[in-house]
């Protein structure tokens, strides 16, 4: 029984052990990380109203790792690099002394993000609220698969509108010009039919 004792403790020493020589992620507290406005305008328009971010520019400028490249494309199109410091490609565009982002003469604003995901829609996919369930859309026993999602809690999607026109209607006209069509086809031919007979009645 002693043994057995001593076996299990063993073992759930080595579960507690499990992951302990993994790497780590190097996390920096939010006071050790530079401010996003500060590396990119040169100010922080919260620093008076105590920014909890870093606004020692030289201590980030210095610290900060080697570049990917000397050329940053962005700057090369627009003139300016949104990104400022915290940019890999930083050295076409900070000043070496200051770190400061540099503008050129006649730059222009880059174009913002497209890719950006609505708060709304962020808050919704979080709190598990997002309407993913679409009804059909002729609108079928749309009420009765509603009224179950929403005993169960889950989030209904609009009705589908109704489309306007009768049911079966445009093939009903169109098997009807399809039988126009023949008959204005054949029409033709049974003309040439009956012009001979008329010649023969006429002899």
């Amino acid at each position: 029984a002693r043994r057995e004792l001593l076996a299990k403790i063993s073992e759930a020493n080595d579960k507690g052990k499990r992951g302990s020589k993994r790497p780590r992620d190097a996390r920096r507290m939010r006071g050790e990380r530079l401010c996003y406005r500060l590396a990119s305008e040169g100010k922080c328009p919260f620093e008076a109203e105590g920014c909890k971010f870093s606004h020692d520019l030289k201590k980030a400028f210095d610290e900060r790792p080697p570049d990917l490249g000397p050329r940053c494309v962005i700057y090369e199109e627009f003139g300016f690099c949104r990104s400022g410091l915290n940019c890999r490609f930083g050295t076409a565009h900070l000043d070496p002394l200051t770190g400061s982002n540099v503008r050129r003469e006649g730059w222009r604003e880059p174009p913002k993000e497209l890719n950006e995901m609505d708060m709304k829609v962020a808050v919704s996919l979080r709190k598990n609220q997002y309407p993913f369930w679409r009804p059909r859309k002729d609108g079928k026993n749309f009420e009765k698969e509603a009224a179950s999602r929403r005993a169960e809690g889950l989030p209904v999607s609009d009705p589908p509108k109704p489309k306007g026109g009768g049911k079966g209607k445009g093939k009903h006209n169109k098997k009807g010009g399809g039988q126009q069509q023949q008959q204005q086809q054949q029409h033709p031919q049974q003309k040439k039919e009956q012009e001979p007979a008329k010649d023969a009645a006429a002899d």
